[in-house]
C-alpha cells in the first residue's frame, strides 16, 4: 500500500508539485495529454476504479430534462 503525504484536489497544483519533483502521483488521463513531461503507465490486468456521484439540487417542481438525465445515468451506473 502506497505511503500517502498528501492530497489535493487541484489537478493543476499535483502536476506543479510532480514536475518539481516532489514524489508521484495518480492523475486522469485527460490530464497528462500533450504534455511533454508526464507518462501514461497501464498495469497489465488491472484496471483502476473510483467513486462518482450524481449530484443535482433538491428542488420542489425540478425540471423534466433534468430528472430524465438523472434516471438515464442511474440505470446505465446500475448495468456495471
Amino acid at each position: 500500500m502506497p505511503d500517502v503525504a498528501m492530497e489535493a484536489e487541484d489537478t493543476e497544483a499535483i502536476k506543479r508539485l510532480v514536475e518539481s519533483g516532489f514524489g508521484y502521483s495518480i492523475l486522469p488521463e485527460h490530464a497528462v495529454r500533450g504534455t511533454y513531461f508526464f507518462h501514461t503507465l497501464r498495469v497489465k490486468g488491472h484496471r483502476l476504479r473510483r467513486s462518482l456521484a450524481l449530484a443535482m439540487a433538491q428542488a420542489d417542481y425540478p425540471r423534466r430534462l433534468t430528472e430524465s438525465i438523472a434516471g438515464f445515468l442511474q440505470g446505465a451506473l446500475k448495468q456495471e
